[in-house]
C-alpha cells in the first residue's frame, strides 16, 4: 500500500513539473516572438536613420558648394 502512495504521490509531481515545464516554455517562446519582432523594428529603424544621414549629408554638401559658389561670386 505504501509503495502505490509513494508512486502515486511521484506520478502527480512529475505531472505538475511536466505542466511548470511546458507553461515556462510558452512564455519563453512569446517572450523570444516579441523580442525577435522588436529585433525586426529596430533594424528597420536603423535602415530609415541610415538612408537619412546620407540625404542629410549630401543636402550638406549641396549647401556647402552654394556658400562657395556664392564666395567667389562676391
Amino acid at each position: 500500500m505504501k509503495q502505490n502512495d509513494t508512486r502515486k504521490a511521484l506520478t502527480n509531481e512529475l505531472h505538475r513539473v511536466e505542466e511548470e515545464i511546458r507553461r515556462h516554455y510558452a512564455n519563453q517562446k512569446a517572450e523570444t516572438s516579441r523580442l525577435q519582432t522588436q529585433v525586426t523594428q529596430l533594424k528597420n529603424d536603423k535602415t530609415a536613420l541610415e538612408k537619412e544621414i546620407l540625404r542629410l549629408q549630401g543636402r550638406i554638401e549641396e549647401i556647402e558648394l552654394q556658400i562657395g559658389e556664392d564666395e567667389i561670386n562676391k
